[in-house]
Parts: C-alpha cells; structure tokens; sequence
C-alpha cells in the first residue's frame, strides 16, 4: 500500500474551494499540519462534485466527507466551463451523495458557521455528526477529523472482515468480538458490553435481511448504523458508559467541581472512555471501574440511594455547598437524576426525582441517567 493510500481522505466540499488558491487554503494546510500530514484534505467545489464522482472506485473513495450548509446559488467561477445547476446548501448535497452507489457507506459531516451549540454533535437520516466551523478550524480540529475518520475506516475494514463468512451466527460473534476490542472495554465492564453489542449486531442482521433492494440501498451501512449506535445509545444513555454531568451529579458536585476536584483525587484518567469516536464523544467514564474507584477511596460513602450517595460523596470529598449540584426545578440539594428540558430535550440538568415530570409514587432508585424532563 503506497502512502496515499494509507492517508486519511476527507473530501471538503464548500463553494469557498472555487479557486484552490483561495481563502480556505491556510485552513486546509493548518488541518493537514496538525496531523503530520496523515490527514489528505481534499478541497472540493460543489459544481465540481460530479466530476468527482466520474470513475469513482471503493478503492479511491474518500474516508469522510465534509459538506457546508451554505452553498451558494451561482456556476462556477470559469466562464468557460459549462457547469450544471448544484444544490444551494448541504442537505441536498447530502442526498446525491446517498443516492451514489460508492459513496452511500461514506459518512458525513455537516459543517456551518450558524451552528448553534446544542446542535453540535447531533446527527440525523443524513448526516452522521454535526460540527460548527469555529470547531473545524481549531487547534485541535484535525487530529479530530484524523480520529474520527480513522474510526470509520476501522469499522469498516472489522465489517469487511466479518463479512468473509457466510454463517450469520460466526459475522455476529467475530462483529461483536471486534467491536468490543475497537470500544476498549475494560474487564470490569465486558459482560454487559458484549451483550448490548451482540443485541444491536443481531438487531442489524436481521433488518438486512428484511429490506427490499431500496430499502438497503436507502439505510446507512452496518459499519455507519453501529457509528450511530455508538455515539448516542451507547455513550450519551443509561448502559455502562456515564458522562460528566452524570458522574458529578452522582458525587453531590456541579460539573466544573468534579472536573477540577474530584478526577484529580481518584485518579479518573484509566478509567475514562478511549474507544472509537472519543474524540468529538462526551467526557465519560466506565460506570463500573468509577464506581471502584469511589469504593477504594471511601468505603462509608452510602450506596443505599441515589440521594444518599450524593450527599455522602459531597461530604466525604468535602464539596463547598455553592459547588454542590443543585435541582434544576427546586434548587435544593442532591438531585438524583437528570432530565431532558420538557421545551428543548437538548438541554438536560439535574433534579429531583419528585421534581421531574414522570415521577410517581413508587420510583426507581437507579437514578442519574434514566431519563426525565422537566418544566419551570
């Protein structure tokens, strides 16, 4: 394999590409510079897009595509090329982009300047993450993309892989055994990880076979379809993984407490998330290996409830009371949950059980990732 291939290919398609030369150039090399080059970033004009497409191999496809909401409505800058009518922003591009044979199982991100936060990191049927252009050209914006990127190809390369088999029992348990291995999933967790993978695997296995040839040829590829399963029911719901915001919820602290505190005093870095798409997932932690460290720095902290154990771990760590977590609804003390805002479900806080708005009579106990909402 020559060093080409062995690059990282991100196709940028913006009409800020139309001349090379342009604006974009320095962002380019300061991307591609980040990464010692590992990262090929290909500049890329939407009226141009076609051609790219012209003799377009799976061998020569690119590892990611980068597209800009906002794509102007005007030809191509040479007057003498002839070039088609292109889409005025990203979404449409998006859906030529699916409805080509090759380039369907390539992921793709959506980049915009009117990005608002809590639209950053969300994905939907077209695209499979959302970054702003501030988060893009940052420092650290090209090592993301070389993470994120790279993580895609190795799904897809374990996918290919799998696939040599013709028993679907042997693609599931060689899937399940290699996605668990990309995840880094510690001893302590590997039971219950290996059985969340091996019900989606399944899941994916079987929808395969009930689709029609569109249907198939319409949904995300087994490699982009575990990428989604990943980066939301994996890492942001109730399972083995928790998150900052519930992890300091869980210690009786705001967030800023817990990241500046408490990881420091237990000595968190071992136990926090490093598997695929750790670079643009949230902070967290392994729930089981957490909680061991918790258990062998303070054996009298309660564990007999959620609002036990946040009132305790506050007291054992010794949390100011303005760096306690508060309810979002009552502002008192030792919430034990967190719930979606009931006007935007992007936005979650903590409460109280009783404060939220399922809460009943007889609740569970379990507390900090199920989830709520609430109203003010």
């Amino acid at each position: 394999m020559t060093d080409a291939e062995q690059k990282i290919k991100v196709w940028w398609i913006d009409d800020d590409h139309a001349n090379v030369k342009g604006r974009r150039e320095a962002e380019r090399d300061a991307l591609e510079s980040q990464t010692n080059q590992a990262l090929n970033l290909v500049p890329i004009h939407p009226a141009d897009f076609g051609e790219y497409l012209l003799g377009l191999s799976k061998e020569s496809r690119p590892d990611l595509l980068l597209i800009d909401f906002r794509l102007h409505h005007y030809p191509h800058q040479d007057p003498e090329k002839k070039t088609p009518f292109f889409a005025r922003d990203g979404v449409t591009l998006r859906g030529t982009t699916l409805g080509d044979r090759i380039l369907k199982d390539v992921p793709a991100y959506l980049v915009s300047r009117v990005t608002r936060e809590a639209q950053i990191g969300s994905s939907d049927e077209y695209f499979d993450w959302v970054l702003s252009h501030d988060q893009l050209i940052d420092d650290d914006g090209g090592m993301l993309l070389l993470a994120d990127a790279a993580d895609y190809r190795e799904l897809r390369e374990r996918d290919i892989a799998a696939s040599r088999s013709n028993d679907p029992d042997e693609i599931q348990q060689v899937l399940v055994d290699a996605i668990c291995e990309i995840l880094r999933v510690p001893k302590t967790s590997l039971g219950s990880v290996q059985s969340l993978v091996s019900q989606k695997i399944q899941t994916l296995l079987r929808s395969e076979l009930n689709l029609d040839s569109d249907e198939i040829r319409l949904a995300p590829s087994r490699p982009r379809a575990i990428a989604r399963w990943v980066r939301t029911a994996l890492q942001r719901l109730s399972g083995p993984l928790i998150d900052n915001l519930r992890a300091a919820t869980m210690f009786g602290t705001t967030v800023d407490y817990f990241r500046t505190q408490i990881e420091p005093k237990l000595d968190l870095v071992a136990v926090k998330y490093s598997g695929i798409f750790c670079a643009t997932a949230r902070m967290t932690f392994w729930r089981l290996a957490l909680m061991q460290s918790l258990l062998r720095q303070a054996e009298t902290i309660e564990f007999s409830s959620p609002a036990s154990l946040a009132r305790t771990a506050a007291e054992h760590f010794k949390v100011p009371e303005k760096d306690r977590s508060i309810c979002r609804v009552c502002r008192k003390p030792w919430p034990e949950a967190i719930a979606f805002d009931e006007d935007d479900p992007r936005v979650e806080a903590p409460v109280h059980w009783r404060c939220s708005k399922e809460a009943t009579e007889i609740d569970s106990v379990i507390g900090f990732d199920i989830p709520r909402s609430f109203g003010e």
